[in-house]
């Protein structure tokens, strides 16, 4: 393996950005209109950068460079350590994450089995107790 090291998202939209490329991919093929989806949403997430189609090219190919192994562990731990925002995402965000999985037309078992493991990764989060 190339490095043990989990990617660590420092800011929360980019981990957003993340979630939205695992839900685009999680049928196997990023499609153009699940990429346009996510293309609309990027001003929402980086108003402060004006170039939503840059945003968008260097998270897929950040996306896409990552081990497919260590994906769910990236999850996992960017829920953990941005635990204050977890439960807030949980109803905010999976409405977009949706929308990007119907983008192509067609939801197979591979989304929804996408959708349920980031729920049951939110959910483990939420149930964590705070020490």
């Amino acid at each position: 393996m190339a490095g043990d090291q989990v990617q660590y998202f420092e800011s929360f939209n980019d981990f957003t950005l993340f979630l939205y490329m695992f839900m685009a991919d999680s049928d196997g093929d990023i499609d153009e209109s699940e990429l346009n989806v996510i293309r609309k949403k990027i001003p929402k997430l980086f108003p402060e950068n004006p170039d939503a189609d840059q945003l968008l090219q260097d998270a897929k190919r950040n996306y896409q460079s990552m081990d497919a192994a260590q994906v769910e562990e990236v999850i996992k731990l960017n829920f953990k350590q941005h635990q204050e925002k977890s439960f807030t995402f949980k109803y905010k965000i999976f409405a977009d994450l949706y929308e990007i999985i119907v983008a192509d037309g067609v939801v197979d078992d591979r989304e929804n089995a996408s959708m349920e493991k980031l729920k049951q990764i939110i959910d483990q989060n939420l149930a964590r107790p705070t020490d």
